[in-house]
């Protein structure tokens, strides 16, 4: 897997399959209040 901040795309085996722009539905899997960070997993 790579992640790109240049190109703002997600590539898997050199294949994108996610962009910046792109909309996901997701569950919230964990709020960490310590860290400030929200954990959130693709609707399968």
């Amino acid at each position: 897997m790579v992640c790109s901040q240049e190109t703002g795309t997600v590539q898997v085996k050199g294949e994108v399959v996610y962009r910046q722009s792109d909309s996901l539905q997701v569950n919230i899997a964990e709020v960490r209040m310590e860290t400030r960070s929200v954990i959130a997993r693709p609707v399968a």
